[in-house]
């Protein structure tokens, strides 16, 4: 019996080092500044319509050029704040972050291997070459319980998807080698599908690129979202959004971002 339980956790710890290794491998083949000797970023983003938007819910008439100024020092400390309102309004400049903070993973993308800690993950090849990679949470803390990813050689990801108790997600990418990415992947499209309920959520984002100092930053990112209501009729409900990020003045390893989150820490 021992002799049994022995082998079957080695057997486990061996599937996860497994996925492990083809999680690094994946990380490896992606491309990120902070890998090229990216220590000190600062960048501007705005966002189209904002202004008229503000001004058309909040009767915010005094605003001058509303935007975003991102700090990010390494190894991935961010801070954001948001410029061109009137002094206040606190709780409107949280709600306005939210609307880029997610974005900013396409400017210095994080590692997949650390964003996953904590799932143990199983692995198992398919046909055409390509491997899936199925992450459970096993101590039921997590808000998703459960993670499935496919990839091909080279780094490239199939899709991922998620699974929580409200529903699930399932992304594609579309993704290419730059001139400035030092033969490694860069994502162009992201096609998020999510279902809760009767409800399914799509949304679709097209990334295009700078090259600065070297370093490859998005330049532009447009999102559709289409939300539609899944019934039985013909007469389910359907709407959509746009949105265009525009992504600008960055400034590479200035040393404005380190002054910056200085100031921050003495102030506390």
């Amino acid at each position: 019996m021992r002799l049994i339980t022995h082998f079957l956790i080695t057997l486990a710890l061996l599937q996860v080092s497994l996925a492990s290794d083809i999680l690094n491998q994946f990380d490896q083949d992606q491309y990120s500044p902070s890998k090229y000797g990216l220590k000190d970023l600062v960048f501007e983003i705005r966002i189209d319509g904002i202004e008229k938007d503000l001004k058309e819910r909040f009767a915010l008439n005094k605003l001058d050029d509303p935007r975003y100024k991102v700090y990010w020092l390494y190894p991935g400390r961010i801070e954001i704040d948001v410029l061109g309102l009137p002094p206040g309004f606190l709780s409107l400049k949280q709600e306005l972050k939210k609307l880029v903070f997610e974005r900013i993973e396409y400017v210095v993308p994080q590692d997949l291997s650390s964003r996953l800690r904590g799932y143990r993950f199983d692995d198992k090849k398919l046909k055409n070459n390509l491997t899936q990679l199925t992450g459970k949470d096993e101590t039921n803390t997590k808000p998703i319980s459960q993670i499935e990813l496919v990839l091909a050689p080279g780094g490239i990801i199939k899709y991922l998807k998620t699974y929580s108790p409200s529903g699930s997600q399932l992304a594609k990418f579309s993704i290419s080698k730059k001139s400035w990415s030092h033969n490694k992947n860069v994502v162009d499209k992201v096609e998020v599908v999510g279902v809760t309920g009767i409800q399914k959520n799509t949304t679709e984002t097209e990334i295009s690129y700078i090259s600065k100092d070297g370093f490859g930053f998005p330049g532009e990112i447009r999102t559709l979202s289409t939300i539609e209501a899944m019934t039985n009729t013909n007469n389910s409900t359907k709407s959509e959004s746009k949105a265009r990020l525009v992504l600008s003045n960055y400034e590479v390893n200035t040393g404005i971002s380190q002054k910056y989150f200085m100031g921050l820490d003495e102030g506390n």
